[in-house]
């Protein structure tokens, strides 16, 4: 059958249909929760903005990463590495990393 789901909470006041959100533990206006319409009253049990919060606590801000990994498995991805990394102009037996922040320094002015 499935997970068992608390039911959700709404109530009608003089502007209409509030919904509970569970964070807050409190009513707001249905425009403040996302759609969902798997849920009994179409809308998500969190309101946005704990939604918004609870995501970036999941998936932090990637702005402190200061390199790329390719990561190949068989030695024909190797020489198909090696091959699209001297088109795009890097020197395949010198440090692709340091070549790589090289360019960005170059073309933005400021580094990773």
């Amino acid at each position: 059958m499935g997970r068992k789901r608390k039911p959700q909470k709404r109530i009608f006041s003089d502007d209409g249909w509030l919904y509970y959100c569970s964070m807050c533990q409190g009513y707001k206006p249905e425009e403040e929760f996302h759609k969902d319409k798997n849920r009994p009253f179409g809308v998500y049990y969190i309101c946005k903005e704990h939604r918004l919060q609870q995501y970036q606590e999941k998936n932090p801000p990637m702005g402190d990463m200061d390199h790329i990994k390719l990561v190949f498995v068989s030695d024909d991805d190797h020489r198909q590495k090696d091959l699209l990394l001297s088109k795009l102009g890097y020197d395949i037996n010198g440090e692709i990393h340091k070549q790589f922040l090289q360019r960005v320094e170059e073309k933005y002015g400021k580094t990773l």
